[in-house]
């Protein structure tokens, strides 16, 4: 038997953000803002930042 640990806010964040993109709610080169993110969801910029890290690493985004 395996037992998974639940996702971590961070993971759950960068899956809200990544449906949004592959659905198209972000369009490509759109910006996401931090802070906007964090007040909508109501979660801390770090958390945010983590999420947008994750995405990176998939290549759904870029960090300039």
């Amino acid at each position: 038997m395996q037992f998974q640990a639940p996702e971590s806010l961070s993971e759950q964040i960068a899956q809200h953000i990544g449906r949004q993109i592959i659905t198209g709610a972000l369009r490509p080169g759109e910006r996401i803002q931090e802070l906007k993110v964090a007040g909508e969801l109501d979660v801390s910029r770090g958390s945010v930042r983590e999420a947008l890290l994750i995405l990176e690493r998939r290549h759904l985004i870029r960090i300039y």
